[in-house]
């Protein structure tokens, strides 16, 4: 199994201040720097509750989050084997690895929030090296199969899942294409719904879905070397937002958090320019204006999410140099 261990880092945190009055924060999914198990930081503060230990890795592109019941999920390795966590970020529990099949290994995964909450993504098959789309329900793994031909290698830790019609989002190539794809697919019953030229001079970084339903996200323009926010239409057409910032910024596989209220795109990732040192730094993006908020120092992790109720009191969430 591919899989990414993260560094023991210091804490991230970006106030929703950046954009709103609004009590949210974003928490981000790492190593615990004194005993290295995976914790859920917000602010200075780490969840009681964790996973794994020194042994433990993490799935580029794995990690969602159920924020209404305070949990997020990720695939990482219980000994040589694929394994399914729970991390119960508001309590004391340990969460135990949930072993999978070995059929199927799976590489993007995400939260479905409807009235049969189960986890969607895709995964690959380990006899025939085909991308397979998946649900997960506990540890039974679903394969829906692969509803287009020679498709397709899809670019890591890029997805995004809108629950109102059961659509999947990825960034990839069938055998056939000479540039990017934005590609949507219908899980019920599997089906290609619509695939999209990316322009050549973009590369997608992150998707998300907002508060409306919209598919937005990050792509980097090699033309104008910066890393802009974008939203698209019904056609998957990319309307890229603002101007950009110097020496921003690209983007670590699976690490954005959108703040639906206060309609921005968190992040973390180096410069661009080399202006500002490793390691990451965090970015913020309003995706109203197009602007960019940058310079926060932040180190790895493996993937943030935005909880409207914080889990730390008001008065650590300004306590880290960040306001």
């Amino acid at each position: 199994m591919k899989i990414l261990r993260v560094p023991g880092i210091a804490t991230f945190l970006i106030a929703s201040t950046l954009g709103t009055a609004a009590p949210a924060a974003v928490l981000r999914v790492a190593n615990g720097e004194s005993d290295q198990r995976i914790r859920v930081f917000d602010g200075d503060t780490a969840s009681s509750a964790s996973a794994g230990g020194d042994d433990i890795g993490i799935q580029v592109g794995s990690v969602t989050a159920d924020i209404a019941g305070h949990r997020v999920f990720f695939i990482g390795n219980a000994g040589a084997a694929q394994a399914l966590y729970e991390l119960r970020y508001a309590t004391t529990q340990t969460a135990m690895p949930q072993a999978l099949p070995g059929a199927l290994r799976i590489t993007h995964l995400e939260w479905d929030a409807s009235t049969t909450p189960r986890l969607v993504g895709v995964a690959i098959d380990t006899v025939t090296d085909n991308a397979r789309l998946v649900t997960v329900s506990g540890t039974t793994v679903a394969d829906l199969g692969m509803p287009a031909a020679d498709c397709c290698v899809f670019r890591a830790g890029v997805s995004a899942f809108r629950a109102a019609d059961d659509s999947l989002y990825l960034v990839g190539r069938r055998d056939t294409d000479v540039v990017d794809q934005i590609f949507r697919f219908g899980l019920t019953p599997p089906a290609l719904v619509e695939a999209a030229a990316v322009p050549a001079d973009l590369s997608i970084l992150e998707l998300a879905i907002d508060a409306s339903g919209q598919l937005i996200g990050l792509a980097y323009s090699a033309t104008a070397d910066v890393t802009k926010a974008f939203t698209t239409n019904a056609a998957l057409t990319i309307d890229m937002l603002g101007s950009g910032l110097e020496d921003c910024c690209f983007a670590n596989a699976g690490m954005v958090a959108l703040d639906a209220a206060a309609h921005r795109l968190h992040v973390l990732g180096p410069g661009i320019a080399g202006v500002r040192p490793n390691p990451s730094w965090a970015w913020s993006f309003d995706l109203d204006a197009g602007t960019i908020d940058g310079g926060f120092l932040a180190r790895s992790g493996a993937g943030l999410f935005v909880d409207a109720t914080p889990i730390v009191p008001d008065s650590v969430l300004l306590a880290d140099g960040f306001e």
